[in-house]
């Protein structure tokens, strides 16, 4: 044997290099299967927002639809969302909620922060003057529940605005993963909590009421909205979970579905 060899080969420094070697391996066996699961495969709508049926939320109807220039699209993140004006045709000519602006918007794969209004209203010259939690009573073909929406009052005056003080009050909730949140904070547990699932989603429906008498713009007050957002949300809300949301229960009934997760990632 050659001497040389030797000190390589006294078990202490064999059981040693053993040790390492399994070391090394499971640390790299360890990193593939955390990158599985903090590498979501994106999900796709089941159907695009475009397609939304806006018979179906009758008595709304469509005024118009907005399309975002490219480089909006590239900062808003996603190509999937759905900007209209709808008209409440039950409402009357001169009533605060006659018109809503409704944004909606998909992330087929969450590994952003999610968009809110108290952010992007700023840049319009709105600063925000109150937020609260607000419990809609949802009633869909003798279906009824509970949904918590966040509810944003907004003010601007100045140069900003042609009046003293101009007010708005913006809405919203998310869909995350087969849940709701109503706001960014919840949206984030919910995604964060999804360690070991292949997928992740998250959508945001936002809107807002004004109505019209002459040329000025009338804004409802806490209760017109509550009733409003109610009649809206009632018929929209069934809409979205039953042909354009994923099936988030069907997803997660695969038995398979960590572990496609898993050999995606590491092969």
């Amino acid at each position: 044997m050659n001497p040389k060899l030797r000190p390589y080969l006294q078990p202490t420094f064999v059981v040693c290099v053993i040790i390492l070697a399994v070391a090394a391996l499971g640390m790299d066996v360890s990193l593939q299967l955390t990158r599985a699961f903090l590498v979501k495969i994106p999900i796709e709508l089941r159907k695009s927002f475009e397609l939304l049926d806006i018979g179906k939320l009758a008595p709304y109807s469509k005024l118009s639809q907005t399309q975002l220039d490219p480089a909006m699209v590239e900062e808003l993140g996603t190509s999937d969302y759905l900007i209209l004006e709808l008209e409440d045709t039950q409402a009357s000519a001169n009533s605060p909620t006659r018109y809503c602006r409704l944004f909606m918007t998909y992330y087929s794969k969450a590994d952003r922060v999610p968009h809110v209004p108290e952010e992007c209203y700023l840049g319009a010259g709105f600063v925000p003057a109150e937020s609260m939690t607000v419990n809609l009573h949802l009633s869909h073909e003798a279906e009824d529940r509970d949904l918590s929406i966040r509810c944003l009052n907004f003010e601007r005056s100045g140069l900003a605005s042609m009046r003293a003080t101009e007010k708005t009050a913006v809405l919203y909730f998310f869909r995350v993963n087969g849940h709701y949140a109503n706001d960014r904070n919840e949206a984030r547990t919910i995604l964060g909590s999804n360690i070991l699932g292949k997928h992740s989603f998250f959508s945001k429906v936002e809107w807002s009421y004004y109505g019209k008498m002459g040329t000025a713009t009338l804004q409802p007050d806490q209760e017109q909205i509550v009733q409003a957002s109610e009649k809206l949300i009632s018929r929209l809300l069934p809409l979205l979970e039953t042909a354009h949301w994923p099936d988030w229960e069907t997803i997660n009934d695969k038995k398979d579905n960590r572990q496609e997760g898993v050999a995606e990632v590491t092969k």
